[in-house]
């Protein structure tokens, strides 16, 4: 799971069927649907729309992108997930779906992150930083987790889930 931190590029599956007239086509032959599981103007879909314009420029093929969100990232996988595996539908993912949700949602994501997608290539790695105000005593991680244990009641903000 290792692979899954930063933000990657996933495809549900790219093989077409072992048919002749499907051997014969060549790809691409129609345009590309990118799906990204977050909303326009964020850093994910940033990341695929110059990712989708150097690849139609180079393909010559128009790669367009579909904005799906919601529930932190798992609409838009669920739909990558079911997409029809002929190597039309590929999506962009992230630590968040891949990694995050799996661990801690304990129902049916509608999507299996190590089953359902194919790794093609890792788009960019992403710092994060956890930051505190200044009144809480916690000056490590350790000391963060400790004391946000002893006040559960606290407010926090955070881009996503976790």
């Amino acid at each position: 799971m290792l692979r899954t931190f930063g933000v990657l590029a996933f495809v549900v599956v790219t093989s077409t069927s072992g048919s002749p007239s499907a051997a014969q086509d060549t790809w691409p032959s129609k345009p590309i649907t990118v799906i990204v599981p977050f909303g326009a103007g964020g850093n994910t879909d940033a990341l695929a729309r110059i990712y989708s314009a150097q690849l139609s420029a180079r393909l010559g093929q128009q790669f367009v992108i579909e904005n799906r969100v919601g529930a932190g990232s798992i609409t838009g996988l669920t739909n990558l997930a079911k997409a029809a595996p002929d190597g039309y539908t590929i999506g962009v993912g992230t630590a968040a779906g891949l990694a995050i949700n799996p661990a801690i949602m304990k129902e049916n994501l509608g999507y299996n992150a190590d089953r359902d997608f194919a790794y093609l290539h890792l788009m960019a790695i992403q710092p994060n930083l956890l930051v505190v105000h200044p009144s809480v005593p916690a000056r490590s991680l350790p000391e963060f987790i400790a004391w946000v244990k002893a006040n559960p009641d606290q407010a926090y903000a955070t881009s996503g889930n976790g």
